[in-house]
């Protein structure tokens, strides 16, 4: 949508601001205003994600939590892995001296973390 520089107006519905946009889309069918349209090429970045296998009763735990909070149940569990890590790493003095305290830091999470197994 192609904003009007004079009047600070939007070019088809004349709003001056989001929620006068939002009412006027509400009322009306943009196929009445298709010729208005024009065409925008956007580019989307996405940062990587990864999935992980979580037990039922867990996730049921996660999605109740969640709702009570009103956050996705991926953005809690992403919320609890973030600060468990941060926990982790603030406890953990890695030695000094380049790649060695980096070997020292990875080993002493694995050996501090706690091993969950399905078996």
């Amino acid at each position: 949508m192609q904003e009007n520089d004079q009047q600070g107006l939007s070019s088809i519905s004349h709003s001056r601001s989001i929620e006068e946009m939002a009412e006027f889309w509400d009322s009306h069918d943009t196929a009445d205003y298709w010729d208005q349209f024009e065409e925008v090429e956007i580019r989307v970045t996405m940062k990587p994600r990864h999935r992980v296998v979580i037990e039922e009763e867990i996730y049921a735990g996660v999605v109740e939590e969640s709702r009570h909070r009103g956050i996705q149940p991926e953005t809690l569990i992403n919320l609890w892995v973030a600060e468990r890590l941060h926990d982790l790493r603030s406890k953990l003095q890695p030695e000094v001296g380049g790649r060695r305290a980096s070997e020292s830091m990875e080993k002493q999470l694995a050996e501090k973390s706690e091993v969950y197994s399905t078996e």
